[in-house]
């Protein structure tokens, strides 16, 4: 069985880069991780608890539209790095790409880096360099609680609905986004 995740983490705990993501990206998972060092994680909805095809292709859209407005959304914490990571394991091997932004830029840019045929070694490489520019320290065993199987589970993270007010989009490309997601709330009569 495998682990897929999309998602962002910070260090910064600020309840108003909650309460922002929430407005900005529907049905996100939004959990607070501690340990040594505390910080938010957000992902975009699983895409294995999709139960049809146009629901998995939404769920899809909106861990795409994560990753591509980061950086818009850094804007509003100008102070704040955020890491946008991306977790596929499958059989103990596990790929991580990703970068991290800070005021509109990207800092570092890993996600493109390594492919499928890297070692774990080098993969975990990537995973320890992301995670330090925010400044989380994994050493050796590679061990994350957000990336775990069951940090996000239904009952322990802050669930966002479905029909979380959307950002009114301008432009061409995103106005049928908005229009996808009424047409959803209309067929869901939420």
């Amino acid at each position: 069985m495998g682990f897929y995740l999309k998602g962002i983490i910070t260090t910064d705990a600020d309840q108003e880069i909650v309460r922002k993501a929430k407005i900005r990206w529907t049905n996100i998972r939004v959990k607070k991780f501690g340990g040594e060092v505390h910080g938010i994680a957000i992902v975009g909805p699983d895409i294995n608890k999709a139960d049809s095809y146009q629901k998995h292709d939404y769920f899809q859209e909106i861990n795409y539209r994560i990753e591509n407005e980061l950086l818009d959304f850094s804007l509003e914490f100008p102070n704040t790095k955020f890491a946008f990571i991306f977790v596929d394991c499958w059989g103990g091997y596990c790929q991580y790409s990703g970068f991290v932004c800070k005021g509109g830029k990207r800092v570092i840019d890993l996600s493109q880096q390594i492919g499928e045929t890297a070692n774990q070694e080098k993969q975990d490489y990537i995973l320890k360099i992301l995670l330090a520019e925010i400044g989380i320290e994994i050493g050796e065993k590679v061990y994350f609680e957000p990336f775990t199987r069951n940090f996000f589970n239904e009952d322990q993270h802050i669930k966002q609905q479905l029909t979380a007010p959307m950002k009114r989009q301008t432009d061409a490309s995103n106005r049928e986004n908005y229009f996808l997601s009424k047409i959803w709330s209309w067929l869901t009569g939420k």
